[in-house]
């Protein structure tokens, strides 16, 4: 009985021990999965911010494409009163202008007007262009690293989803673990408290055999009076005598006793 309950006792220790290392790698494991799911944190908060930055970008950019197509709608007016001046002066076009000169000097003159004219239009038209390429070129570049914080924001929240999980399923397999560990010791303790008592049992058994063992000894070690103790009348002692029968002279080995009728 003793035995098969060392054996059991033996039994859960090596259990409870097992459970407190695989307790001991759980907790590596959530304080692991935590950084890690406080990391993704940190980058989604990271991304949002750039995310909306790019978009604040966007809408600056497309008030600036509005504030240009002011500017070239201004332009364009600007460019019609200068052809108005050159109409209500009778130069109703360049050519005319050019064809219809006098002398060599309104020849120059109007070809002057005319490349100025020209040089204007095309310095409009370019910077316009130029402004617009510009605008375009950063949209574009804000449109795709929008795209790509976006993308990255939604593998950053699947991974931190991912991660959630495991945390939680971690949490879950401590807390049914600590619950075994709980019973493990709990029945550990019964199982000494048994143990204790078993052993105090037997020892009590090993006491009170060999108390009787003892009485037994000495209970062999001890001379009874075989008779009455009214008769207490030694008829012959031990040693030498004369014996009763033959007469002769010897060593007697006991003691004679008076009978009780004698």
């Amino acid at each position: 009985m003793l035995d098969a309950l060392e054996k059991e006792m033996e039994e859960h220790s090596g259990k409870l021990e097992q459970m407190e290392q695989d307790e001991v790698r759980l907790q590596a494991a959530l304080s692991s999965y935590t950084g890690l799911a406080q990391m993704y944190y940190e980058q989604i908060t990271q991304v949002e911010a750039r995310k909306k930055d790019c978009e604040e970008k966007l809408a600056h950019y497309s008030e600036e494409i509005k504030d240009l197509e002011l500017r070239r709608e201004e332009m364009y007016k600007d460019f019609k009163l200068t052809l108005r001046a050159l109409r209500e002066s009778k130069d109703v076009t360049i050519l005319e202008m050019i064809f219809s000169a006098k002398s060599l000097m309104e020849l120059l003159t109007a070809v002057e007007r005319a490349r100025d004219l020209s040089q204007y239009k095309a310095g409009l038209l370019k910077k316009m262009q130029t402004l617009f390429a510009e605008n375009d070129k950063s949209r574009s570049e804000l449109e795709a690293e929008l795209k790509e914080q976006t993308e990255l924001g939604i593998r950053l929240d699947g991974m931190k989803t991912e991660v959630e999980g495991k945390i939680a399923e971690t949490e879950r397999i401590l807390t049914e673990t600590a619950q075994k560990i709980l019973e493990t010791q709990n029945t550990l303790s019964q199982l000494t408290e048994t143990s204790e008592e078993f052993q105090k049992e037997l020892t009590d058994l090993i006491r009170r055999y060999e108390e009787q063992l003892e009485k037994e000894r000495r209970a062999r070690q001890t001379l009874f009076w075989p008779l009455d103790l009214k008769n207490k009348r030694v008829t012959s002692p031990y040693g030498y005598r004369y014996h009763p029968l033959t007469g002769n002279y010897k060593f007697h080995t006991g003691i004679d006793l008076a009978g009780p009728n004698s």
